[in-house]
């Protein structure tokens, strides 16, 4: 007997626009940003905080203290929610978004955005984590092609597990080729569901097409670790 599709209806896709960065003034217009998640309703409960991974191991509102260390991974007890440890200091990149509604993100001057979110939702227990991340990576990508014209590919990828890294956790990885008011842009969004502890978490690498870099994504997703829960397949 099948499963009832999970409806993630604090999902969303909004255009965020890009600040010029810098120092100089001039007239120049930011580069456009790809389109990118977020929340649109209050969730039932607050989602849970960031770390800083340039901090320590704690949650901190602090997004520009240094310093990593040697860290033990922290112990993971019943309610705890899986969070984001998340870079604050990355060369070319601009700290956009902290811990605001679950959400972080870093900009860059050539229209990038790189953004995790993670926020608690009533789970099927009954269904498997395999399904469900499915079907939020299915509506994060149809989120995308409904503000313009796009076709998506899914498949799967990892995350690091933890700062410092304990291995891989695995999530539906999907890439979206979409147009938006004139531009091109690529997608990739690495999503999971954590149905046992009534969780999702999502990360996501977006460019202009012309911008889409696979090092730079590959450098990006190793700056960023899931705590509180151990690695796993689905």
């Amino acid at each position: 007997m099948g499963h009832a599709h999970a409806k993630f209806t604090v999902i969303a896709a909004a255009l965020l626009a890009l600040t010029a960065c810098g120092s100089g003034g001039g007239d120049s217009a930011a580069p456009s940003a790809p389109l990118s998640p977020t929340t649109t309703e209050t969730p039932a409960t607050d989602p849970a905080p960031t770390q800083d991974n340039g901090a320590s191991s704690a949650p901190t509102s602090d997004p520009t203290a240094e310093g990593n260390g040697t860290q033990e991974p922290p112990a993971i007890k019943d309610g705890d929610l899986p969070i984001w440890t998340f870079p604050a200091n990355v060369p070319g990149w601009n700290l956009k978004m902290f811990d605001q509604n679950g959400l972080n993100q870093l900009s860059n001057d050539a229209g990038c955005l790189f953004t995790s979110s993670q926020n608690y939702h009533p789970s099927d227990t009954a269904a498997s984590d395999e399904e469900t991340s499915t079907q939020l990576a299915e509506q994060l990508a149809a989120a995308l092609e409904a503000q313009g014209t796009g076709t998506s590919t899914f498949g799967r990828g990892t995350v690091p597990t933890g700062v410092p890294d304990q291995g891989p956790t695995e999530m539906i990885q999907v890439d979206t080729d979409y147009s938006a008011n004139g531009k091109d842009y690529r997608s990739r969004v690495l999503a999971r569901t954590f149905n046992a502890r009534n969780s999702w978490v999502s990360l996501q690498y977006a460019c202009p097409a012309d911008a889409f870099d696979e090092a730079e994504f590959d450098d990006l997703r190793g700056r960023v670790g899931l705590t509180y829960v151990e690695p796993s397949s689905l």
